[in-house]
């Protein structure tokens, strides 16, 4: 469900997968993470290394990257919880699936799609996890239409990432990934 907040608030996580309960509350202040909501993370954040091991095999850096796209946003669209395991930096919460090997992966593949000329130049990592906040935003009546829709925002972010000489420079990125491994920055 993944609903992200600063401070002492509540974060709410979908631990219904492995509890059969559906949302569990976590308080950061607690310093605790449960079990449950543990299992639930590591199993969205192994489906993200998958896919973006996958994106990365891929002799063609750009068609890596632009599958890593639209198969992160298609699982956001199937799990609401995804998005907020990959982009979580709750207090206690294990890095079961090796999220900094992930993003290092990620920066990876983005630089050798720079180098290869297909990601437009000004693209930074903060772009995609801008990507992925936004996706969160994306409610339909069925999960069909929901994939249908999250099909359509992949689309749309991997056509305005592409280096094309017809694209106004981007304005300053905002900088979301601060919890970024160090280095991890293309």
């Amino acid at each position: 469900m993944g609903h992200r907040t600063r401070g002492a608030e509540r974060h709410r996580v979908d631990g219904g997968q492995a509890t059969g309960q559906g949302e569990d509350l976590i308080d950061p202040s607690d310093g605790l993470f449960d079990v449950a909501s543990a299992g639930a993370f590591a199993d969205q954040l192994r489906a993200c290394r998958t896919i973006v091991d996958e994106g990365c095999a891929d002799p063609d850096p750009w068609r890596g990257l632009c599958m890593v796209i639209e198969r992160i946003c298609e699982l956001h669209a199937r799990d609401r919880g995804f998005t907020e395991a990959f982009l979580s930096t709750l207090p206690g919460a294990p890095d079961v699936a090796g999220r900094e090997y992930t993003v290092k992966a990620v920066v990876g593949l983005v630089r050798r799609a720079k180098d290869a000329g297909r990601l437009r130049p000004g693209f930074v990592l903060d772009d995609l996890f801008l990507v992925l906040m936004a996706s969160k935003g994306i409610h339909a009546t069925s999960t069909a239409a929901q994939v249908t829709a999250s099909r359509r925002f992949a689309a749309l972010a991997i056509q305005a990432f592409e280096a094309c000489p017809h694209h106004a420079p981007l304005p300053p990125a905002a900088r979301l990934a601060s919890a970024a491994p160090a280095g991890a920055r293309p």
